[in-house]
């Protein structure tokens, strides 16, 4: 919708599972619309002249459409698309592949995608424009000028003049080849030079809380009420194994009450449904904020701030404590695995409750500690005889 109150009449093309939007050049008062009929109604005062305009562009459309058919040439949505912009192969760069690839995220978000993916392809185009402009002096490039060259000299980017970590760069070159396996697809490249490329990668080492300073998080006071709300919060994902996304669309319908209480919701990014047990603990924050207006109002269960205000107030919280490692959202998550490794959890029963697709990334995020080894270690005592840490 414009500043005039006119929205624009788009054509939606939908060939297999690729869709795309186009705009036709009319816009109108969304009031005129017939959505059954598909068309202008009569009683806008142009309504015969836009329709017609609206009928050629489709009739264009379809003329496209035949002439694949007629050319023996694959069909596909961002063809026709090209065909009726003039578009050859050749013409197709890399500013046109992301905004394409982009557009078709858009159009799937929240059913197939997250924001989080659309926003990181959106941080990719960023990073590529940067990449043109000071390596090549471009602001745009052409796909069949995209070779193995291009792509070490992008990864080389990110890590000398961006200062970017090894497993970061990994993850812009991992969404590199995403957009040129696209590109592959819908036959604009022939072949992608990534089929040479072996990225690297290093081992994550992933910060978690100790049960003794999840204990000093759980007695932490403070006369700011936001800070002991989002101490709240991050207890509650601590103690459940929730990401920050999931926590902050919890409501009343994911609470299941059978044999005791426990959360069943669909993980925000594997889009698995999970079911998590809720202790005393996890109870009684949300018996905390039962009545809290906020919530009532907007029928979740806590108070979520924005995860960048989230983040900046563990920060406060961490200081106040002099925690040493960074107080964020993720690292509550990290928390919960860890520990719950460390109590005798099985990973398999802990991989399913992080909704993770296969345990190699549980075995990530349930980092096996001293303590747990030792623990595991003094079941052994019995046979072996007794289990002692050396003191000095």
């Amino acid at each position: 919708m414009n500043s005039k109150g006119l929205a624009p009449v788009r054509l939606r093309i939908q060939i297999h599972n690729e869709t795309i939007n186009l705009a036709t050049g009319v816009s109108i008062d969304p009031e005129y619309w017939d959505k059954k009929k598909g068309k202008i109604k009569l009683k806008h005062p142009r309504a015969s002249n836009l329709n017609s305009q609206i009928k050629e562009f489709e009739t264009k459309v379809y003329q496209c459409y035949d002439s694949c058919i007629f050319n023996n040439e694959d069909i596909s949505a961002s063809k026709i698309k090209n065909l009726l912009q003039g578009k050859t192969t050749s013409d197709i760069t890399l500013s046109f592949l992301i905004d394409y690839h982009i557009n078709n995220l858009e159009s799937k978000v929240p059913v197939q995608y997250s924001i989080s993916t659309l926003k990181q392809f959106q941080t990719l185009k960023n990073k590529l424009l940067k990449f043109l402009n000071d390596s090549y002096s471009l602001t745009d490039i052409s796909l069949n000028q995209i070779n193995y060259r291009f792509i070490t000299q992008f990864e080389a980017f990110n890590l000398t003049v961006e200062k970017n970590s090894t497993n970061t760069t990994s993850k812009y070159m991992k969404r590199l080849r995403t957009l040129l396996n696209v590109a592959l697809r819908q036959d604009w490249i022939n072949a992608t030079p990534f089929s040479k490329y072996k990225g690297k990668t290093e081992p994550s080492n992933r910060q978690y809380l100790s049960q003794k300073e999840l204990l000093q998080i759980e007695e932490f006071k403070s006369n700011d009420l936001s800070l002991e709300t989002v101490r709240d919060g991050f207890l509650f994902m601590a103690y459940t194994g929730l990401s920050y996304c999931d926590l902050k669309k919890l409501t009343s319908n994911n609470i299941i009450t059978e044999e005791r209480k426990f959360l069943r919701i669909e993980r925000g990014k594997t889009k698995q449904q999970c079911e998590i047990p809720l202790f005393e603990k996890s109870e009684k924050l949300i018996e905390k904020y039962s009545n809290n207006l906020y919530c009532k109002n907007r029928n979740v269960l806590f108070p979520v701030l924005s995860n960048q205000k989230m983040n900046q107030k563990l920060k406060s919280i961490a200081k106040e404590l002099k925690l040493t490692k960074p107080l964020t959202c993720h690292i509550a998550r990290h928390t919960f695995a860890t520990i719950s490794l460390e109590l005798g959890v099985p990973i398999e029963t802990l991989s399913k409750v992080l909704a993770h697709s296969n345990i190699k990334t549980t075995q990530i995020y349930g980092k096996i500690t001293q303590a747990k080894i030792e623990k595991d270690y003094s079941v052994m005592a019995n046979t072996f005889g007794r289990f002692e840490k050396k003191v000095g």
